[in-house]
């Protein structure tokens, strides 16, 4: 599904920011090790997120510069834009997803699609929705936590 850059924009709902500046890279739990855990592999999903990802990075209206420039995504180029195949990394973005969530609340890890947006970013998504719209999470270079967009 592509969406021109100014629709992409209005369809956002949430943006929500998060100062973590000392937080710890996300430890990998090791209840879940050999558990299988980490990468979904799901080609018409991957191209959902990858596709939503490059009409973000193109987009030019107001609303997309301020939404990239306060994730860090001005500069990146599409081609910079792939789909992460690394269990582990797969694994360490499940975990940091998880910890955002209170306690009484968390679910088993589940494998999430994880997308590298230029060197220093990344956009999960697990399958989770807000009412209708899909949630994206993304996070630093060492999984802390930056946004959450709904689309």
């Amino acid at each position: 599904m592509t969406m021109r850059p100014d629709s992409l924009v209005r369809s956002l709902l949430l943006t929500v920011t998060v100062a973590c500046a000392t937080a710890r890279p996300a430890p990998i739990d090791a209840t879940y090790t050999g558990r299988k855990v980490g990468c979904f592999s799901s080609p018409p999903l991957e191209e959902m997120v990858t596709s939503y990802v490059t009409d973000l990075l193109s987009a030019t209206d107001a609303g997309a510069v301020r939404l990239k420039k306060s994730a860090g995504l001005i500069g990146v180029r599409s081609s910079e834009v792939s789909v992460v195949r690394d269990s582990v990394l797969c694994l360490r973005a499940a975990v940091a997803r998880r910890d955002l969530i209170p306690v009484e609340h968390r679910k088993d890890l589940i494998p999430v699609i994880l997308v590298r947006v230029g060197p220093q970013r990344y956009f999960l998504y697990d399958g989770e929705k807000v009412g209708e719209f899909r949630e994206f999470a993304i996070f630093d270079s060492n999984f802390r936590y930056l946004h959450s967009l709904a689309t």
